[in-house]
């Protein structure tokens, strides 16, 4: 934008005014137009010596955001998301399913030029992505079932090692008959947790 010595000029050099902004079309709600502060990420109290302001867009299908009336482009896009997701709701989006969305939007004038021109590697790219979700959403429930089973396991020993320990110290003390009723009374068994302080 400039020549290069314009950085040993000793007078202000006029930039053109920046503008940053997100075009967010994910699943969590969001109002037609926030403003993030990347200040709002700095650890510490004092005064911020630098900042950045980015206008997030929602432009999801039905979110009444300003962009998708001025852009027929953009509006298109996010009912092709909205198309996407609607059969992803349905279950698994096979190759199949994609071919029919892309009939879909050719019949309703949904990014159509592209649609001719790129249909296959649209359809390519929206299944790798759907694939990628989907691949993600199940390593998160496996990762919770993972933390699951180890919680289980862990407080079975954990369990295991207190009954263990009660019954020692009955044996020890000759208390056989607290023994045979505590595997018997849960409640019983609780006093006596209680009574060795176990």
């Amino acid at each position: 934008m400039f020549e290069a010595d314009a950085v040993y000029k000793e007078r202000l050099v006029k930039l053109p005014r920046p503008a940053f902004i997100v075009l967010y079309n994910g699943l969590a709600p969001l109002p037609p137009v926030t403003r993030l502060e990347l200040s709002d990420c700095f650890l510490g109290e004092g005064e911020s010596l630098l900042n950045l302001s980015v206008m997030v867009y929602n432009v999801n299908e039905g979110a009444n955001c300003d962009l998708l009336e001025k852009s027929p482009t953009l509006a298109q896009y996010s009912q092709l998301v909205s198309l996407v997701r609607s059969y992803q709701a349905k279950g698994p989006v096979t190759h199949r399913a994609m071919q029919e969305i892309v009939e879909i939007c050719l019949e309703k004038g949904i990014l159509v030029e592209l649609m001719e021109k790129h249909g296959k590697s649209i359809i390519d790219i929206l299944h790798f992505e759907i694939t990628q979700e989907e691949a993600i959403e199940m390593s998160r429930e496996d990762g919770f079932e993972a933390g699951l089973s180890q919680g289980l396991n862990q407080g079975t020993a954990i369990g295991q090692e207190r009954v263990n320990t009660l019954n020692k110290k009955l044996l020890e003390l000759n208390r056989f008959d607290d023994l045979k009723k505590s595997t018997a009374d849960a409640e019983f068994q609780a006093q006596l947790f209680e009574e060795f302080g176990i």
